[in-house]
């Protein structure tokens, strides 16, 4: 079994980044996204990858890169050459929340029985009770992912850990 993950915020992401791990997906690679604000912006590069562009076309009412599309992902206006392909289609979550937050990680016992905790100690909390395991306050930062069905979410998503505030 294979797996690629993205530990870490990977909010800027090119075409053939995007193209790459999509058919890594597509030819049964496992995926995992472990943060928030991941494939947000649709970037280039220049000078042989030393330069990353991203003009936030999606802020904007026509398209100002001079070469491609570079806004977010999910815009959906026509001035999106590309057409909207949300986050989601790919990690299974969206982006939603940019506000400092200083909140834990929550994980309630009904995820303890996941492959993902075996042999830690979420793994001991006892199935189908209101216990969960909290996790270091200001795991949750200031931006961070929801899983929100728009049509584009993929089959097989698997959650891990669920909090709410």
């Amino acid at each position: 079994c294979k797996l690629f993950i993205s530990q870490s915020h990977d909010e800027y992401w090119s075409k053939e980044q995007r193209l790459h791990v999509t058919a890594a997906r597509d030819n049964g690679m496992h995926l995992a996204f472990l943060s928030g604000n991941e494939i947000f912006w649709k970037i280039r590069w220049e000078n042989n990858f030393r330069t990353m562009v991203v003009c936030k076309d999606s802020q904007e009412t026509k398209q100002i890169d001079p070469v491609e599309w570079t806004g977010t992902w999910r815009d959906d206006r026509p001035i999106n050459t590309f057409g909207a392909k949300p986050e989601n289609e790919l990690t299974g979550t969206l982006f939603t929340v940019n506000a400092w937050r200083h909140d834990a990680l929550e994980i309630p016992s009904k995820y303890a029985n996941h492959r993902f905790w075996r042999h830690t100690h979420i793994a001991r909390l006892k199935a189908g009770s209101d216990a969960k395991a909290v996790l270091l306050s200001g795991l949750l930062g200031h931006e961070w992912d929801e899983d929100i069905d728009n049509g584009f979410r993929p089959a097989g998503l698997q959650h891990l850990s669920e909090t709410t505030i």
